[in-house]
């Protein structure tokens, strides 16, 4: 479970914020989506913005989510690049660095990365399984050479109004 008072959760390459020591670090990097978005495009931060100060379940995998989550997505981001060293943490956004206390830890593959953020609405499905779903299936898969990746902070568009 990845809980955040800030509003967005996010994956991260942790030595790349090891001189996060501080709270002043914290909000020299942190503070505006501006700054936020610069380590999106290096690929060392995937955010998982969800607007509101929530936990939540985040299934990080090397594989395309199952049927049964594909059939409750409700929404998939544009893949991410990531330049990953073979270690990433994921947490809220205010546990990045040292002085964050750092998140949950996983080992991945190293190189360059795509990454693709699923919304799952497990509230949708009819229970059949005890085996709950969780809130976000991540995808990480090795990238495609000339791989276009999304560099907003916002991990999803917002919907198109129906007319």
């Amino acid at each position: 479970m990845i809980s955040t008072d800030a509003g967005l959760c996010a994956m991260w390459v942790p030595h790349r914020f090891d001189h996060v020591k501080t709270i002043d670090d914290w909000q020299q990097l942190f503070d505006s989506d501006d700054e936020i978005a610069k380590f999106i495009e290096q690929g060392s931060l995937i955010p998982i913005n969800v607007g509101a100060a929530r936990s939540f379940e985040i299934t990080i995998r090397s594989s395309a989510p199952t049927a049964r989550e594909t059939l409750l997505t409700i929404v998939q981001s544009e893949p991410y690049r990531l330049v990953s060293t073979g270690t990433l943490e994921v947490g809220g956004i205010e546990q990045i660095g040292p002085f964050g206390g750092g998140g949950i830890r996983a080992e991945i593959d190293p190189g360059t990365l795509s990454v693709k953020v699923n919304l799952v609405d497990w509230r949708d499905e009819v229970p059949t399984s005890d085996i709950a779903l969780s809130d976000f299936v991540v995808e990480i898969t090795p990238a495609l050479h000339r791989e276009v990746f999304r560099t907003k902070v916002n991990t999803f568009d917002p919907p198109e109004d129906d007319l």
